[in-house]
């Protein structure tokens, strides 16, 4: 038999290519998780100057005082703190609803140089047990996708920022993703009670997916944190008692002394810190956001019924992530939102990832990646504001130097108004086809 003398064809190797990348996606991980740690967890463990209110505030509820008087809580405060530690006495104003208190009173157990260390620590595991709960709802997503939404926590500058400050948004944020995916896999019992404990960490930072769930028609859950809200609002009066009425009183007085602080207000000096849309158009502000409003909701309410027959669990559709997105911009433009509760928009970032996994050639996708994400990379606002002292002024000052300084919250309604032309455009369509 006549045998094949033909010369063999070699491949040219794949493991140089394969390493290098493998090499570039270990720097990034590894840098990002340098940086995320020492400009997040660290400075939390020693700082989280944010919580400082909630925390004193939960010690303060469970002895029958008043939880939202400031002196009470500096008190509190710094009797909760170990002898020969320098003192920390910052306590902002107290406007959480009592849940919240409730809801972190296992830390209020803790001296307080020990419990901003345990919280730290649970709000830096949180972003990345949310990350991992993609993989319930599709376990066969993309691993690049897994490793870009592992990226996309490491260097979201809002949830570091939120970390350092130990803000409540950051668990809130955290969980309500994980309510989703679980509802995603039909456990709702489970997702509804961990929709109760985001929005009792921080109710507004919680609407956009409050809202989402009653698009998904997850009734179970939403049953469950209504019931779970009206429970715990009449144990809490109980516990009040005949004090009830001075403590809504000391709380709407703190809610009037927050508006009247000019510092932050929308024509302050440090208004940039905000990214609600007030700052952008303070003298019509109601106009703005009531336009937004009127434009979101109907689309939203339209989607959802178009959705009405659609099986309540799974991965979301095209529409529903974009319907999230839309719902998240909403609510920070709406509301008083400073930089941390952009961490919101992590979650209509996480949910397009199942959308567009394993689907990345379409160079769209890229670019609307890398711009939409560039403003949340650094805080470049805060940047110039420390960096350059001597520019306060002059950007204070003039109309363009205010504009640079608020370019997120531009950046934001321009991204609202884009996905809610681009919902319009994709219920169209749907009609078209039915």
């Amino acid at each position: 038999m006549p045998t094949n003398t033909s010369t063999p064809v070699i491949l040219p190797p794949t493991l140089p290519d394969n390493l290098w990348l493998r090499v570039v996606v270990v720097l990034v991980l590894g840098v990002g998780a340098f940086q995320f740690f020492v400009r997040g967890t660290w400075y939390g463990m020693r700082g989280s100057g944010d919580f400082s209110g909630p925390y004193a505030a939960s010690r303060v509820f469970w002895k029958g005082g008043n939880t939202y008087d400031t002196k009470t809580l500096k008190n509190e405060l710094k009797s909760a703190q170990a002898l020969g530690k320098p003192t920390y006495s910052h306590v902002a104003s107290c406007l959480y609803p009592p849940q919240t208190f409730v809801l972190y009173s296992p830390l209020g157990l803790l001296q307080w140089n020990y419990s901003r260390i345990v919280l730290a620590i649970i709000n830096s595991i949180l972003p990345f047990v949310a990350v991992a709960s993609l993989k319930w709802t599709d376990r066969q997503i993309n691993p690049r996708t897994l490793l870009f939404a592992f990226a996309v926590v490491l260097y979201w500058s809002p949830l570091i920022s939120g970390i350092r400050l130990g803000q409540p948004a950051v668990l809130s944020v955290s969980l309500s993703f994980i309510a989703i995916q679980c509802a995603s896999v039909n456990r709702q019992g489970l997702a509804g009670w961990l929709l109760v404990l985001s929005v009792f960490a921080k109710v507004h930072d919680a609407l956009p997916v409050v809202i989402y769930f009653a698009v998904r028609r997850w009734w179970k859950s939403l049953l469950i944190l209504g019931v779970a809200g009206v429970v715990s609002t009449a144990l809490i009066g109980l516990w009040w008692g005949a004090d009830a009425p001075i403590m809504i009183r000391t709380l709407f007085e703190n809610y009037r002394f927050e508006q009247g602080r000019g510092l932050m207000s929308p024509s302050g000096p440090m208004n940039w810190q905000r990214i609600d849309a007030s700052p952008l158009w303070p003298t019509c502000t109601f106009e703005l956001v009531t336009l937004c409003t009127l434009i979101v909701l109907p689309l939203i309410a339209l989607l959802a019924w178009k959705d009405r027959k659609r099986e309540s669990a799974g991965p979301p559709t095209g529409l529903q992530a974009i319907a999230l997105a839309c719902l998240s911009l909403w609510s920070l433009l709406a509301v008083y939102h400073r930089y941390y509760d952009a961490y919101v928009l992590v979650v209509p970032v996480l949910h397009a990832l199942q959308v567009v996994s394993g689907k990345w050639e379409s160079p769209a996708w890229k670019w609307m990646a890398v711009i939409g994400g560039l403003p949340f990379l650094a805080p470049f606002s805060a940047l110039i504001y420390t960096w350059f002292p001597e520019w306060r002024a002059p950007l204070h000052a003039s109309f363009a130097g205010q504009w640079l300084m608020l370019h997120v919250n531009f950046l934001m309604l321009m991204a609202l108004l884009y996905l809610t032309w681009k919902l319009s455009r994709m219920l169209c369509e749907t009609e078209k086809r039915c």
